[in-house]
Parts: C-alpha cells; sequence; structure tokens
C-alpha cells in the first residue's frame, strides 16, 4: 500500500538530507521517531584500536596496538590489516576472521 500524491506531498519534512549514509568503512546511525520516520541520520567512522570486543567490516586497518578484552570477542568481516601493529587475544577471549 502507497500513498497518493495528494498524501505523499502532505508529509511534513525532517531534518535528514537525501542521500546515502555509512559506507565499506564507515556505519550508519538513524533514529526513527514514532510514527516511523527517519529523523536524524549520520556517518560514523569504524576506527579499531584499543581494547575491544567490536566487529570490524571489510575492509579495516587497525589504526594502532588491538587487545580483545578479557573473556570479550572479536570478529573482522573481510580483509584486515595489522600493518605494524600487535594483536592481543588474552585467554578465555576469541578473534574471528571471516
Amino acid at each position: 500500500m502507497g500513498l497518493t500524491k495528494a498524501q505523499a506531498a502532505g508529509l511534513a519534512d525532517t531534518a535528514v538530507s537525501a542521500g546515502s549514509y555509512g559506507s565499506a568503512t564507515a556505519i550508519p546511525a538513524i533514529t526513527v521517531d514514532a510514527q516511523g520516520r527517519i529523523t536524524a541520520a549520520s556517518t560514523n567512522a569504524i576506527s579499531a584500536g584499543g581494547e575491544t570486543d567490536s566487529i570490524f567490516q571489510n575492509p579495516a586497518t587497525a589504526t594502532g596496538n588491538i587487545t580483545v578484552g578479557t573473556n570479550k570477542n572479536g570478529l573482522v568481516a573481510g580483509p584486515f590489516s595489522m600493518a605494524t601493529y600487535t594483536l592481543t587475544v588474552p585467554s578465555g577471549s576469541t578473534f574471528t576472521v571471516v
């Protein structure tokens, strides 16, 4: 079920700019109101470095040493470059590359 042109024209504008949010190296942050309308949208860079129990999306390049938190899990999906940095995975933790 769609809206008629008159119904669509009656919708109030939001503060969100038309376009795409997120990419292979950034994730979108989206706010939705009670009527299901997107009222805010932004793009946030994925940062790899420091203690983590995070998921990194491809392609990801470490920007510093990475330590998986004790009894935590890290996951990278796709190509991942550590360059000259160190990946530390303590006992009880995992780091998976898929």
